[in-house]
């Protein structure tokens, strides 16, 4: 099981792959069933959505962690994805960055677990294309832990 890092930690001490699995870790393991208690319910949405938007972002090139930062087995950099539309990005965005009256009625009218799906199936072929020379990382995380977060 790999060492959890409290919040106060600096980035520089986690190995890149350090961050991304936190990333799928908490994409993954959030549950995004409705409960009976609408803080609760946000707090789940919200939470999947930035995480979701994360790997995404990464993905596609944008952030400070990009997927191009990585090699493949031959030693070049890692082609960044489109995971999911511009349109859903759009929607992630308003729902997660901006205060209105809309925002505590709207309903999500995209389905959180197809999202997920393509999420992780993306991040998946990330993980087929990248150099085994980073694994295990520097906290002992190989290729099968987020295997293990993916498939489950």
């Amino acid at each position: 099981m790999p060492k959890y890092y409290k919040t106060a930690e600096l980035k520089s001490e986690l190995s890149d792959i350090r961050i991304l699995y936190y990333e799928i870790l908490m994409l993954n393991k959030i549950p995004i069933t409705s409960t009976d208690d609408f803080v609760e319910n946000n707090m789940r949405i919200e939470s999947f959505l930035l995480h979701a938007r994360n790997i995404t972002e990464f993905l596609k090139g944008g952030g400070h962690l990009k997927c191009s930062g990585f090699q493949n087995c031959n030693g070049k950099k890692i082609s960044p994805v489109k995971v999911i539309s511009k349109d859903v990005i759009e929607k992630i965005n308003e729902y997660l960055s901006h205060i209105s009256t809309r925002r505590k009625t709207r309903k999500i009218t995209w389905d959180l677990h197809s999202l997920r799906k393509k999420v992780n199936q993306e991040f998946n072929h990330f993980l087929n294309k990248i150099s085994p020379k980073y694994f295990p990382s520097k906290e002992r995380l190989n290729i099968s832990d987020f295997d293990n977060l993916i498939k489950n």
